[in-house]
């Protein structure tokens, strides 16, 4: 058995896309996922799983919410082991720099053309800092998310790679909730 974390796009923000995590939780139970817990109402959930496709949960997941709440949302599923090693990327001097709820870790679908991120990367994105991984990208940002030249839109365009975004606090969180499971 495995552990996983899966981040929803898009719910809960401006009265669209409202999912219940509290009803949640108990759809994924029955669609066959394992001690689901969730955490605040943007769709980040932890649980288990004997399958080990992400591909495949990433379905599971979405047909769930289409069949219990008819939304069609994205769903980006990590491996507890990928989340923790990503987490483990964030230079100790963004930290040190950075509060937590400034520090940002997107997932990325896919991992983006080398010439996309070479052009990415020529770019001054003074004063935010960006690093961009195989599939995930960290960014600082002094005026948070909200504040930031670099938005979700603005990565997924410049790279041609769906994404979602968490701040560090909620990474966090989703580690704490996984360790606390085993």
């Amino acid at each position: 058995m495995s552990q996983f974390v899966a981040f929803l796009r898009g719910i809960n923000v401006g009265g669209k896309n409202k999912i219940s995590m509290k009803e949640l939780k108990p759809a994924l139970e029955k669609a066959g996922l394992l001690d689901v817990e969730t955490y605040i109402q943007s769709g980040n959930i932890a649980f288990k799983s004997v399958q080990t496709g992400i591909a495949g949960m990433e379905i599971l997941i979405q047909n769930c919410i289409q069949e219990n709440f008819g939304l069609e949302i994205p769903v980006m599923v990590v491996s507890d082991k990928y989340l923790r090693m990503i987490r483990d990327f964030v230079p100790a001097d963004i930290e040190t720099n950075f509060p937590p709820n400034k520090i940002f870790i997107l997932l990325l679908k896919e991992q983006p053309e080398a010439d996309k991120v070479a052009a990415l990367n020529e770019q001054d994105h003074s004063p935010e800092k960006l690093i961009i991984g195989e599939k995930y990208v960290i960014l600082a940002s002094p005026d948070g998310f909200s504040g930031s030249k670099l938005s979700t839109n603005f990565l997924e365009r410049k790279l041609k790679v769906a994404c979602t975004a968490r701040n560090l606090k909620t990474i966090d969180k989703m580690l704490d909730l996984i360790t606390a499971q085993f």
